[in-house]
């Protein structure tokens, strides 16, 4: 499986609320992070798009891929925007999310 695959199919799970398909894509030493920046994501904010900015291959086992997550907060309905960069790893069993930063 290609990088880009890897990580829209762990974005798009994600925006859907399908954690247990989206975890199994994230590095065990970052999970718990990972679910907790997660934990708002249709109790209190209303994921409306998750867009695949870049895929920047560094070499054959390291990727940095850009996202881009629009959103709604419940309490005022006013569309937010952030940008995540996500770095991704293959280890010998796929690629494997292994750091995210909220960069805007």
């Amino acid at each position: 499986m290609r990088v880009n695959d890897a990580a829209h199919d762990l974005n798009v799970a994600t925006r859907f609320g399908k954690m247990e398909l989206a975890i199994s894509y994230v590095d065990p030493s970052v999970r718990a992070d990972f679910t907790a920046r997660r934990s708002q994501w249709g109790r209190e904010i209303r994921i409306i798009d998750v867009d695949l900015g870049s895929v920047d291959v560094r070499d054959e086992t390291h990727a940095i891929v850009t996202v881009e997550v629009s959103w709604v907060p419940l309490r005022d309905n006013i569309l937010r925007a952030t940008r995540l960069t996500q770095n991704w790893e293959d280890q010998g069993k796929g690629w494997k999310l292994t750091r995210e930063v909220r960069t805007a």
